[in-house]
């Protein structure tokens, strides 16, 4: 948010994740930072399938907490309540890694 408020332009060209050589794909794109951290202790997520899970999943559960907590609401109140966080989502450039190389090393891959 503070990026936001403090009008800085997160779209740039330097130190891409990607190589793209298709004309569809701009130069300039946009980047998550931070995505190799996530306390898995906090969300109590295995160390192992903390280590496979994909970006997104460790991002969607960040957020989805912060969402409940700026909202107001304490999170540990919603406890043994029915109620749910519904998303829609598919693989993304991860699916490789996640499911066919790591799951190889500590059967963890699926549940990443």
């Amino acid at each position: 948010m503070n990026n936001l408020y403090n009008k800085v332009d997160m779209v740039s060209n330097e130190d891409p994740r990607w190589i793209f050589n298709h004309p569809e794909v701009p130069d300039h794109l946009g980047k998550v930072n931070g995505m190799s951290k996530f306390d898995a202790q906090f969300f109590r997520v295995h160390y192992k399938q903390a280590c496979t899970m994909e970006p997104m999943s460790r991002k969607l559960l960040e957020h989805a907490y912060g969402a409940i907590y700026d909202s107001g609401i304490n999170p540990l109140q919603l406890r043994g309540r029915k109620v749910g966080v519904f998303i829609g989502s598919t693989f993304s450039e991860s699916e490789k890694i996640v499911i066919y190389e790591t799951i190889q090393r500590n059967g963890f891959g699926i549940t990443g």
